[in-house]
Parts: structure tokens; C-alpha cells; sequence
């Protein structure tokens, strides 16, 4: 039995338990969102730097800040800044520290690429983050015999240096070694195998 109509404006609906004199359909709607129209709660987002530092582990026993978020294929982070994604750690070093010079990188004296504290990050040149990369070992020398895809060897490349000036063809050479005419251009003239006197 009916005990009146629902409260909600323009709704015809009967009610029939008394609950704060909404139809069946609204008390739903009232008591999932806390209103009977049924719109839910408008939550407040939280600041960037409070999303950021849900995605950063505590610090570990090297200092660092290590980013638990997306990634990107280099292992440095990613963050949605709500506008564009940014690299995590360039984008904590401009919140907290200002912004890095045009042109500039970051360095990390921690060489973690997922590190995130402020206190391991420093602005720098790509010639000096390189030169970090070298210093602390990070980097290895691919050149020549150490690059998996080689088909020659130092000695070969000079025995076809000898050749050439002696007057053998490129395509001959690339023959006798197995290789591409363009590969033995390039080993004679220097732009591959430099290193090799």
C-alpha cells in the first residue's frame, strides 16, 4: 500500500516503505551516494606531489627514492601530471628544486635511473652525464671486436687497409672477407673501426 508520492521533484513514483519519503529507486540512489538523484560524490584529486609520492618506495641503503609507477624502455620513471606525461625524476627536481636550465639533463650521482630523490639528481650537460656514465663504469666499449655483430677482427682490418692501398677493389675484399663492399668502405675509411691503427 502506498504512502504517498516520492519527494523527489518530478518523480510520480509511489512510496511505499517510509525512507525520508523517496521511492524505491531514490532511497537506492540516496544510500549509494548519499543523494537520490543518484549523482555520486564529486572527490577532491589530490595534489600532483601527493600522486607522486604514492608511486615512490621508501628509501633504501643506498639514499634512494626508487619510482614504482610506469617506466619507460631506459628504466626511467613516467608521471601523469594530469596534462602530459613527464620523466619522474625531472619533474620532482623542478617541483621541489625550480627549473632545470634549457638544454641541460640530469644527472644521477646514484647512477639508478629509477631514483627519484632529489638529494642524487643534479642539472648537467650530455657530455658530463656521459662522462659519469664512463668514469663510474656504466658504460662498455662496443667498439670493433667487442660488438657482438662483428665479422671482422682488428688484424683483418688492417690486413684490408694494406690491400686497398694496394690497390685491391672493395667489392674484391668484401668477397675475400664475407662481408658487403659498403663494410669495407667504411673500415678503410675510418668511419667504422677508427680505433684500429
Amino acid at each position: 500500500m502506498a504512502k504517498g508520492i516520492c519527494s523527489v521533484p518530478d518523480c510520480e513514483s509511489p512510496v511505499l516503505v517510509v525512507a525520508r519519503g523517496y521511492c524505491s529507486k531514490h532511497v537506492q540512489k540516496f544510500y549509494l551516494y548519499g543523494d537520490p538523484l543518484g549523482r555520486p560524490p564529486k572527490r577532491a584529486k589530490a595534489p600532483l606531489i601527493d600522486q607522486f609520492a604514492a608511486r615512490v618506495s621508501p628509501t633504501n641503503d643506498r639514499g634512494c627514492r626508487l619510482w614504482t609507477g610506469t617506466f619507460q624502455g631506459d628504466g626511467y620513471g613516467l608521471f601523469w601530471t594530469g596534462e602530459r606525461q613527464v620523466l619522474a625524476h625531472r619533474w620532482i627536481y623542478e617541483s621541489v628544486v625550480g627549473p632545470i636550465p634549457r638544454g641541460l639533463e640530469m644527472r644521477h650521482s646514484c647512477d639508478t635511473p629509477a631514483c627519484v630523490a632529489v638529494a642524487h639528481l643534479t642539472p648537467g650537460t650530455h657530455a658530463e652525464n656521459m662522462m659519469d656514465m664512463r668514469v663510474r663504469g656504466r658504460s662498455y666499449d662496443r667498439r670493433g671486436e667487442r660488438c657482438p655483430s662483428a665479422k671482422l677482427t682488428a688484424a683483418d682490418v688492417v690486413e684490408i687497409r694494406v690491400a686497398h692501398v694496394r690497390g685491391m677493389t672493395f667489392a674484391s675484399l668484401g668477397r675475400q672477407y664475407g662481408v658487403s663492399e659498403p663494410t669495407i668502405a667504411a673500415a678503410v675509411r675510418r668511419k667504422t673501426w677508427a680505433h684500429v691503427t
